[in-house]
């Protein structure tokens, strides 16, 4: 290491593209790293703000070396382009140049333990627009550089170029041909190392940790050794043009190219483009005079910029299938597999399949990285172990496995495509190797922190629901068969996201799982045929998001004053009750900021339409609806016969004490709430004139999944919660009566603190109400809910 480049704490550099040279401050004293390689950033009126109203003046990139001497031996060539309007024709002016670091060196003045300045460029020859250094600096161009060491704690030195546009622009319009002409098209630099200089290849300490040393092994050959600068960077493998004598050959495109006979048709011809010589495989100013003494050297850069990226990094085998690996068995495999053996039968060949790759691709790893990987094998197989001998927990991981599965089933006959629910080898393995810790409140291993380190769409969220579902039903299992365990469960899963849409979207996905495992255990499902619940205590789904997406209070004390319309007052005031009943009258900029306590817009089991957005109209029609309603005076063939508006056909099933449920197919024009609340009118208007009388259940036309629970204020029936049910009286969660308890009790409004869930209007399958003739959707989206209920996972922000 050279004492002139000892390392500081120093910022990369970029012109800046809208300010010019105007002094600005950045509010950090440093851009990210990356491995050495700094982000551009800077001071001296240098910042990498991109001002999206004014063309960039600048392009380039950083890369870091290693390097024999006081100063990098490399060259670099400079390439672009200018367009000069002849008539009507654009004629391309392309210009080029090769320098040595060392032309580069002699224009460079230290500056805080850096070299950095500016060589301008001039046009040698207008004829083929060669370039040259220009020392009287008038230059239509030039190329800052900044050599400089690496970031503290990182090897090398960092290399900066940046192809500048010094060509004024001043009162010119964009759209005019003037102005046009003084941009640069196609630019690039390539630089090609020599004598001794070449890039940093991480270099680990014995003592760093084996984490880095892991890493290190991982992503050998993948280092980033280079920076774009508004544009992109690539060097040597990753170039799609350093490609081999094999790949070039297969570099042609053919395509139809239309012509014009003589006779005035229209013809087709197979053409075709060799991309073996053309853009963007082929440097297209490689042949610039300029560039004939370089002997091609450039054509095959160390490193160069890049305005196109093209390299395809190929995703991990997520399931690799070859030896030592077999195919992982399903969620309903699993599910079924209520004894030792075929537990073990399943299972057993992912974990040998492990301990294998263990000792053929590990081993020769880092020191230290095998047996990490041991020690997390000893996991999984503790995991297996207690399936095989806890009777228990295999029945839980039995039931937790049925509730992928089930959900599964129904998002497949939503899409109506799809497979069985096959599970990967990392989202089992995961769930192996946390299940000991997960059913022993007394594991050692309860101390790890156990973290799923997976791309985004790779699957960490169903290995992660398995594990909520298994921790659920393995709580509620152990309880029954020891009365001196707490029988009562509040929340056993607590999960966190950084957004709140977000957390809105992993909340919905989780529904379907928590809506299938309250299914099975209502219908008391079990692996072996017998049919015992699991728990009386209901499974149960809470959305904590703050209140501007959902309301934080069920009712307020000022709903009873005005229970038939919604005042325009300050939206944090409404409750979830009336935001539910009385939505559709906010104003459309309300509707745009309230916060909405109908969040499941769709049945997890079936679909149907359980809400509607308040500010769209959707891109699809609604095409069919079901509303719960008391109807009185009233036949069914006359119902299934009225003609109404925007309605192709009704269809009414009755429950029982006029109750009814409509279910309408309608037409095309159906597509917001408007018009839905058109169609309820005219269905109401229909009943009335032939002396019959309607009275929708659900909170309003366009929420008919959400009902109120009412109770009694003296004569009237106040609204003290809400509840979701799928209104289709075909779906799976309507064919079995449903009940639910709290052992430590819930406050259900005339009932108060009860043991007991009571059911909605228009679903009480009971006189009190304390059995629904159809099972709820387990989810809560109100803070006073979540506080009251106590839901089995909570999904907050």
């Amino acid at each position: 290491k050279n004492d002139k480049y000892q390392a500081a704490p120093l910022q990369d550099e970029c012109i800046d593209v809208s300010l010019g040279l105007q002094k600005q401050k950045l509010s950090v004293d440093e851009d990210s790293i990356d491995n050495g390689v700094s982000a551009v950033g800077g001071d001296e009126g240098l910042s990498p703000v991109i001002d999206p109203r004014s063309y960039p003046k600048n392009m380039g990139l950083s890369f870091n070396l290693q390097h024999q001497g006081d100063f990098p031996d490399f060259s670099l060539a400079i390439s672009y382009a200018r367009y000069s309007k002849k008539a009507e024709n654009w004629i391309r002016c392309p210009r080029a140049i090769s320098m040595t670091s060392k032309d580069v060196d002699d224009y460079l003045d230290f500056s805080g333990k850096r070299k950095k300045g500016m060589v301008h460029l001039s046009v040698k020859n207008s004829q083929d627009g060669a370039l040259q250094i220009d020392e009287k600096k008038n230059g239509e161009s030039y190329l800052f550089t900044s050599v400089r060491p690496a970031h503290q704690g990182h090897m090398g030195t960092i290399v900066t170029l940046m192809l500048v546009n010094n060509l004024s622009q001043e009162g010119l319009s964009q759209n005019s041909d003037e102005f046009c002409e003084q941009l640069f098209f196609q630019p690039e630099i390539r630089v090609c190392f020599a004598g001794g200089t070449s890039f940093v290849v991480n270099e680990f300490e014995p003592e760093d940790t084996n984490s880095e040393e892991y890493e290190d092994y991982r992503y050998h050959g993948r280092e980033q050794h280079a920076r774009g600068h508004l544009c992109s960077a690539t060097w040597g493998a990753f170039d799609p043009q350093n490609l081999s004598g094999k790949d070039k050959e297969d570099l042609m495109v053919q395509y139809l190219k239309q012509s014009t006979s003589e006779s005035g048709q229209e013809t087709s011809e197979l053409d075709s483009i060799d991309l073996n010589t053309s853009p963007p495989f082929w440097w297209v100013d490689g042949e610039h005079p300029a560039l004939k003494s370089t002997d091609n050297q450039f054509r095959k850069a160390d490193v160069r910029t890049e305005y196109l990226p093209m390299i395809a990094l190929p995703a991990p085998d997520m399931d690799p299938s070859s030896a030592p690996w077999s195919k992982c068995p399903t969620a309903e495999e699993l599910s079924l597999a209520h004894d030792a053996e075929s537990i073990l039968t399943l299972l057993n060949p992912l974990v040998d399949g492990y301990e294998k790759w263990i000792s053929t691709e590990l081993e020769p790893g880092p020191t230290g990285l095998d047996s990490e990987a041991k020690r997390v094998l000893l996991r999984m197989k503790a995991g297996v172990d207690l399936l095989a001998t806890d009777s228990t927990v295999r029945k839980a991981f039995n039931i937790a496995n049925r509730s992928i599965h089930l959900s599964n089933e129904w998002q497949r006959s939503i899409i109506g495509r799809g497979q069985d629910f096959r599970w990967r080898k990392f989202q089992l393995s995961f769930a192996l190797l946390s299940l000991e810790s997960i059913a022993n409140p007394t594991s050692e291993d309860s101390a790890e922190l156990d973290l799923l380190w997976v791309a985004t769409g790779g699957g960490k969220t169903e290995s992660y629901l398995l594990l909520m579902a298994f921790a659920i039903v393995v709580r509620r299992l152990q309880a029954q068969k020891d009365p001196s365990l707490p029988q009562w469960h509040g929340v056993d899963v607590l999960t966190r996201y950084t957004l709140r849409l977000l957390t809105i979207q992993q909340s919905r996905r989780t529904s379907r799982m928590v809506t299938a495992l309250e299914y099975l255990r209502n219908t008391g499902w079990s692996p072996n045929g017998e049919h015992q619940r699991f728990s009386e205590q209901i499974i149960s789904l809470g959305v904590w998001v703050g209140g501007s997406l959902t309301p934080n209070k069920l009712t307020s004390n000022k709903d009873t004053n005005h229970m038939n319309n919604l005042p325009h007052r300050e939206l944090g005031g409404l409750s979830a009750v009336r935001l539910l009943k009385f939505g559709a009258q906010l104003t459309p900029d309300q509707k745009k900021k309230a916060a909405e306590p109908a969040q499941l817009q769709n049945c997890p089991a079936c679909d149907a339409h359980l809400a509607f957005p308040l500010s769209s109209t959707s891109a699809q029609s609604v095409q069919h609806i079901h509303w719960v309603c008391t109807v009185r005076r009233m036949r069914k063939g006359i119902l299934e016969s009225m003609n109404l508006p925007h309605v192709n056909v009704i269809v009414a099933k009755e429950h029982s004490n006029d109750v009814w449920t409509l279910s309408l197919e309608l037409d095309s024009d159906v597509r917001n709430e408007a018009d839905i609340l058109s169609v309820w009118k005219s269905l109401e208007e229909a009943i009335r004139t032939g002396n019959g009388q309607i009275f929708g259940l659900f909170a309003r036309a366009a929420r008919p999944g959400y009902f109120l629970k009412l109770k009694k204020d003296g004569s009237k029936d106040v609204a003290y919660d809400f509840e979701i049910h799928c209104p289709d009286p075909s779906c799976v969660l309507n064919q079995r009566q449903w009940t639910a308890e709290a052992p430590a009790g819930v406050q259900e409004g005339p009932y108060r603190i009860s043991r007991s869930y009571f059911a909605a209007a228009g679903w009480k399958a009971s006189a009190n109400g304390d059995m629904a003739r159809g099972m709820p959707i387990p989810m809560y989206t109100v803070d006073k809910q979540i506080y009251n209920k106590c839901p089995s996972i909570l999904i907050a922000t």
